[in-house]
C-alpha cells in the first residue's frame, strides 16, 4: 500500500515535470545540440520504462501473492501498469531535468562568453545595446544590396574580358602622380585665370586701340599730305632726290651760269663755258646743283673737277662775278659796289692772267671797286693803287701805294 501511495503522488508530480519538460524542449528546440540531447534522454527514458516494466511485473507478482487469490488481479494489474507508467514518466522527467539544467548551464556560460568577448557584461546589456526591429531591418536590406553588388560584381569579373588580367597597379604612385597632377591643374587654373583677365583686358585694349584708329584716320591723311610734302620738300619723293631749296637755288644757278659763262668765255678766249645739271648724283647723293665745264675745242662736257688750277680759279672767279650779276638783278636796284677776289691768280699763266685783268678791268670800268689780295708780283704792278702789308719781327705794316699814272 505504501508503495501504491508513493506511486500515485509520483504518478500526480507527473504532469507539472511533463510540462516544465516541455518549455525546457521548447526553448532549446533552436539548438541542435539541445535537440541531440534530448533525443538521448528519451532512449534512456524508453530503457528506464522498460526496466520499470519489469520491475513492475516483479511487483505485481509480488502484490498478488500478498493479497490473495481474491483481488481482482485484472484490475489492479491494470493499475500497477499505470502506476509503472507514471513512475517510468517520472523518471525520466527528472533525469530530462537534470540534463536540461547541465544543457542550460553550459549554453549560459557559452553565452556569457560569447558576450564578453564582444565586450557585454551580460544578456541584459546586449539586449539593451540591441538595435531595433526597423533598423535591423534596414541592416538586411543593405546587406541584401551588397550581396546583390557582391554577386553583380562576380559575374562581370567572371566575365572572359577581365580573365587573367595584369597584377594591380601601384596606387601609391599613381595617387601621388594623381596629386601632382592636380597640383598642375590648380597651377594651370591659375594660369587660366590670369591669362582671362589679360584677355580680357587686352580685348578693352582692342577696343580702345580701334576707336583711337578711327579717330586717328583724318589726322594720318593730314598727316600723310604733310609728309608728302615733307619729302617733296627734302627732295624724298622726286626721281632726282631735289630738295625744294636745292630746286629754287637751281633756279638761280641757271641765271648765274649763263653771267658766268659770259665771263669766263672771255676769259678763257672763248673755249670754257659753264652749264647747270640737274643730273641724279651718284651713290645717292642729293642733286640739283652740280656743274659742267663745256670745252668748245673738243665738243665735249667736262666735269668741274677735271679742270686744271688756273682752269679752276677762271671759272671761280667768273661764277663769283655771275652771283654778283645775279644779286643784283634780284635785288631790287642795290649796286654791289666793291667787290674782293682773294688769291688764285698764281695758278694762272701770262695770257690767263691778262684775260683776267682784262675782265676784273671791266667790272672797275662799270663802277665797280674791284679789290684783289695776291702776292703775285705781276698782278701787283697791274693794279695802280693798292695797300701793301709787310711783315716785320714787330709785326705787319701796311703802307698805301699809289702809282704813277703819268708815267
Amino acid at each position: 500500500q505504501a508503495a501504491l501511495a508513493e506511486a500515485a503522488a509520483a504518478a500526480e508530480g507527473c504532469p507539472a515535470l511533463a510540462a516544465s519538460l516541455d518549455e525546457l524542449a521548447a526553448e532549446r528546440d533552436g539548438t541542435c545540440a539541445g535537440a541531440e540531447e534530448l533525443e538521448r534522454l528519451a532512449g534512456r527514458a524508453d530503457d528506464a520504462a522498460d526496466r520499470a516494466a519489469a520491475r513492475a511485473a516483479d511487483a505485481a507478482e509480488v502484490v498478488i501473492a500478498a493479497l490473495g487469490a481474491d483481488v481482482d488481479v485484472v484490475d489492479t494489474a491494470r493499475q500497477v501498469e499505470r502506476l509503472i507508467t507514471l513512475f517510468a514518466a517520472f523518471s525520466d522527467a527528472g533525469d530530462a531535468e537534470r540534463s536540461a539544467a547541465v544543457t542550460e548551464e553550459s549554453c549560459a556560460r557559452q553565452l556569457r562568453a560569447v558576450l564578453a568577448g564582444q565586450g557585454f557584461a551580460g544578456p541584459a546589456e546586449a539586449e539593451a545595446a540591441s538595435a531595433p526591429e526597423h533598423r535591423q531591418a534596414e541592416w538586411r536590406a543593405h546587406i541584401a544590396a551588397h550581396d546583390r553588388r557582391r554577386d553583380t560584381a562576380r559575374a562581370t569579373l567572371s566575365e572572359p574580358e577581365l580573365v587573367d588580367l595584369p597584377d594591380p597597379p601601384d596606387l601609391d604612385g599613381l595617387r601621388g602622380d594623381c596629386e601632382d597632377a592636380d597640383k598642375v591643374l590648380e597651377s594651370a587654373c591659375s594660369r587660366l585665370y590670369v591669362v582671362d583677365r589679360a584677355a580680357a583686358d587686352l580685348g578693352l585694349l582692342a577696343q580702345q586701340h580701334a576707336a583711337g584708329l578711327a579717330d586717328l584716320a583724318p589726322l594720318r591723311a593730314d598727316a600723310e599730305r604733310v609728309r608728302r610734302l615733307a619729302d617733296v620738300c627734302h627732295g624724298a619723293g622726286t626721281a632726282r632726290r631735289m630738295s625744294l631749296e636745292r630746286y629754287v637755288l637751281a633756279a638761280f644757278l641757271e641765271e648765274i651760269t649763263d653771267a658766268a659763262t659770259q665771263r669766263l668765255l672771255a676769259m678763257t678766249d672763248g673755249r670754257y663755258s659753264v652749264r647747270h645739271s640737274d643730273e641724279r648724283a651718284r651713290h645717292g647723293a642729293a642733286s640739283g646743283l652740280s656743274l659742267v665745264v663745256g670745252d668748245a675745242w673738243t665738243g665735249v662736257e667736262r666735269e668741274v673737277g677735271s679742270l686744271s688750277g688756273g682752269e679752276t680759279f677762271q671759272a671761280s672767279l667768273a661764277l663769283a662775278l655771275g652771283i654778283a650779276d645775279v644779286v643784283q638783278q634780284h635785288a631790287g636796284g642795290v649796286h654791289l659796289d666793291m667787290l674782293f677776289v682773294d688769291e688764285g691768280f698764281g695758278s694762272l699763266d701770262a695770257d690767263a692772267l691778262d684775260n683776267a685783268i682784262v675782265e676784273l678791268e671791266r667790272l672797275r670800268e662799270g663802277g665797280r671797286l674791284v679789290g684783289i689780295i695776291s702776292h703775285v708780283a705781276a698782278l701787283r704792278e697791274r693794279i695802280p693803287a693798292g695797300i701793301r702789308v709787310t711783315r716785320t719781327p714787330c709785326g705787319s705794316r701796311a703802307a698805301v701805294e699809289v702809282a704813277d699814272l703819268a708815267a
